[in-house]
């Protein structure tokens, strides 16, 4: 399992479930600039928690 790299932050899925919504449309908010992503590599995405309220 994958620690996280602090409290701060959050991955897709986790992001996800918070907000209620599927990894599909987070991916497809973040695409359009509606909730504003980091990127570890090529598939890690990471979202700070203040920016989901």
């Amino acid at each position: 399992m994958i620690q996280p790299l602090s409290d701060d932050y959050v991955g897709a899925t986790q992001a996800a479930a918070i907000l209620g919504i599927s990894r599909v449309t987070l991916h497809r908010w973040v695409k359009q600039g509606v909730v504003r992503a980091y990127t570890l590599g090529p598939r890690r995405v990471l979202i700070k928690r203040t920016d989901l309220d």
